[in-house]
């Protein structure tokens, strides 16, 4: 009897800590609703040691993983992706005020009033 093991959130494969589904072989693959996808490493590991990286769906040679790791670490504010621009807000708000952070208020006020 083989046994798989699988994570889902609603109606999809989805897991945020670990595997969403782990083959009898030990084939481990990452899933974010529904879609093969892991920010962090492969998406599907082999028992024999090979890789597969996919984002979204999308499969992609460890070189353009590879780029794609260096931009995101690039564009990122306390760990928080740019693309989150909720995140994004509050950091740079509770920045705003906090009083220990003189300089960096006088200069979000300047950028803030250039915007408008």
């Amino acid at each position: 009897i083989l046994f798989f093991h699988v994570w889902y959130k609603d109606i999809h494969k989805h897991r945020l800590d670990g595997p969403a589904v782990i083959h009898p072989n030990g084939t481990r693959f990452w899933f974010f609703l529904g879609n093969l996808h892991c920010e962090n490493g492969p998406a599907i590991i082999y028992p024999d040691g090979k890789k597969e990286y996919y984002l979204d769906g999308n499969l992609l040679e460890k070189e353009w993983y590879q780029k794609y790791q260096k931009l995101k670490q690039k564009h990122t504010l306390n760990g928080v992706p740019v693309r989150d621009r909720w995140a994004i807000r509050e950091i740079v708000l509770s920045w705003y005020y906090d009083p220990r952070l003189g300089c960096v208020q006088k200069r979000l006020k300047r950028q803030f009033e250039s915007l408008h």
